[in-house]
């Protein structure tokens, strides 16, 4: 997710570089080939061993990381819709248009399996409550923005059929994470921080806003082009209409990721004072999420500044590249550093170990080995 998410900020130029468009694309490139090997390596995980893929969705923890597959989908499409441009081959063109209903289709079905599967056993509490409650419906959000980036290389009619599904699905993932919001907010207020190790995954919230902005100023900037305007009820204004709203709307999330983002970061530097909590900082895969939402982040801001012009908050957007991919360096060595030290990929320290509200399985008999 995060080295598709890099490999799509450098292809959306943001910084105006054909060196760093070709780094791009080696990394896009590279993601591709990570993403096969590690599907690879699942498959061989449920096929060759004894862990069971009916655990790994009934896990009230596993459970919510199994979209995250679809995540890195997402990027994959992103980064070969900048790849191809805006008039791709006629072939090129159908691809994406596949690619793109086959994402919707699955995020769908894996949005209500997942959610299904964690109500169905309600082994969830406040006090175990984080962002990652939100991945499961995360997918389907951002058919939102992957619209935004295929549907310039689709023919009016697809295009809006792919508009249309795609602002849908934003619209369910966004009011989705709202939701998850008021639980987060109340868990923060009575239980207090996360462990410090699991803070940087507060970076989560700053990605559905963020999503919402590419989707809304993405689909604004075709809406001229895909809109029909004779015989339906849009008139010749619509479009000036709908940018303005794009526009307006697209300010004020802007702000609510910004403020999730300084909340985690105030968290984070709360440690460099309290050394009982800064000894407890471990990697664990959360990190990444100081990555990924955020680069969602850069390009909204990014987008943002163009559609208002204005240099200055580019150059903020040119400043969140540099920063995220030092960012991404910084957490790709403790990642490694991590395995090394096998503080994780180590039994009952990974997203499939046993939690407290899951002990009544003892009780019942239903318990099996992961």
């Amino acid at each position: 997710m995060s080295l598709g998410g890099i490999a799509n900020l450098l292809l959306s130029r943001i910084i105006d570089s054909t060196p760093l468009f070709y780094v791009g694309t080696t990394l896009y490139l590279l993601n591709l080939l990570y993403i096969l090997i590690l599907v690879s390596l699942q498959i061989a995980r449920f096929t060759l061993t004894r862990a069971s893929l009916r655990w790994t969705l009934s896990h009230p923890l596993e459970c919510c990381f199994v979209p995250t597959v679809l995540l890195a989908c997402a990027t994959s499409i992103n980064g070969l819709a900048l790849i191809l441009g805006d008039l791709p081959a006629r072939g090129w063109e159908m691809v994406l248009r596949v690619l793109f209903w086959a994402y919707f289709t699955s995020s769908l079905l894996i949005s209500l399996v997942c959610y299904t599967s964690l109500f169905s056993r309600g082994e969830q509490s406040l006090h175990h409550m984080s962002p990652a409650w939100v991945l499961p419906i995360f997918p389907l959000m951002l058919c939102g923005s992957v619209a935004a980036v295929v549907v310039p290389t689709q023919t009016p009619t697809a295009a809006l059929a792919m508009a249309i599904g795609g602002l849908t699905c934003q619209g369910l993932g966004f009011g989705v994470s709202c939701m998850m919001y008021a639980v987060l907010l109340l868990r923060l207020m009575t239980e207090g921080w996360p462990p410090a190790k699991a803070r940087p995954g507060l970076f989560m919230n700053c990605g559905p806003p963020a999503f919402t902005i590419l989707c809304l100023l993405g689909l604004n900037s075709e809406a001229g082009r895909i809109l029909p305007v004779s015989g339906t009820q849009w008139g010749p204004l619509a479009g000036q209409m709908l940018a303005v709203m794009a526009t307006v709307t697209s300010i004020a999330l802007w702000m609510l990721s910004a403020w999730f983002y300084l909340l985690t970061l105030a968290s984070l530097v709360q440690l460099v004072w309290d050394r009982e909590e800064r000894a407890r900082m471990e990697f664990m895969l959360a990190w990444w999420a100081s990555v990924f939402p955020n680069t969602g982040f850069a390009m909204a801001t990014n987008e943002l500044g163009t559609v208002l012009g204005s240099s200055a908050v580019r150059g903020v957007a040119k400043g969140m590249v540099v920063w995220l991919l030092i960012v991404f360096i910084g957490v790709a060595v403790m990642h490694v550093r991590a395995v090394v030290r096998r503080e994780i990929m180590v039994e009952g320290k990974d997203e499939d170990r046993v939690i407290d509200t899951m002990f009544h399985r003892d009780l019942t008999g239903d318990v099996e080995t992961a």
